[in-house]
C-alpha cells in the first residue's frame, strides 16, 4: 500500500512537487478558497495543465491561460469537510472526478506526455487549504534474467489457482 501525505497550502507559498509515476492520483481537500492541482513534466516547470476546484465548480486550464470544461457541482468541498477526488492522465486522456462515484466530471484528450509531477496550491489571495494526498507505492523496476540453458515449456497446473 501507499502512504498518505498531509499538508497545508497558503497563498504565496512555494509549490512543492510530488513525483507520481502511476499516471493517477487520489486526494482530499478542505478549506477556504479555490484548490488547484498542477500537472508538470519536471519539478519547477510550468505546469502543462491545471485543475481548479471551488465555489461549487471546477475547470481545466492549459498553461494557466485557456479555461475549458467548466462544470458546476454543488457542495464540491467545504471549509470543514474533506472532498475526495481523483485525477488520471494516461491513454492520451486527462480525467478528473469525485472519489464517491468514480465517474469523470472532466474528460479531455490531451497532447502532453511524460507528466510525472503534481503540485497543489491555493488559487486565492487569502485562505488556506488542508490536503491529503494518497501516494501510490513505488514499485521496483525488475531486472529480467536471460535464460542461458535448456528450453522453456508450458506446464499444466493440476490444481486451481487460489
Amino acid at each position: 500500500m501507499g502512504e498518505i501525505q498531509e499538508f497545508e497550502t497558503l497563498p504565496q507559498h512555494q509549490h512543492v512537487y510530488y513525483k507520481i509515476t502511476s499516471g493517477s492520483i487520489a486526494f482530499s481537500v478542505k478549506g477556504d478558497g479555490h484548490a488547484v492541482v498542477g500537472l508538470a513534466k519536471k519539478p519547477g516547470d510550468k505546469c502543462e495543465y491545471w485543475i481548479v476546484i471551488g465555489d461549487n465548480q471546477c475547470w481545466l486550464e492549459r498553461d494557466g491561460a485557456h479555461k475549458s470544461y467548466l462544470c458546476n457541482i454543488s457542495n464540491i468541498f467545504s471549509y470543514d469537510v474533506y472532498g475526495s477526488f481523483w485525477i488520471s492522465w494516461h491513454s492520451a486522456f486527462l480525467k478528473f472526478g469525485k472519489t464517491s462515484d468514480g465517474v469523470p466530471v472532466i474528460s479531455k484528450k490531451i497532447s502532453a506526455k511524460n507528466i510525472q509531477y503534481v503540485t497543489f496550491f491555493t488559487y486565492a489571495t487569502r485562505g488556506r487549504l488542508l490536503w491529503k494526498l494518497y501516494v501510490p507505492p513505488k514499485l521496483p523496476k525488475l531486472v529480467l534474467k536471460e535464460v542461458k540453458k535448456g528450453g522453456m515449456e508450458w506446464i499444466k497446473r493440476s490444481n486451481p489457482l487460489p
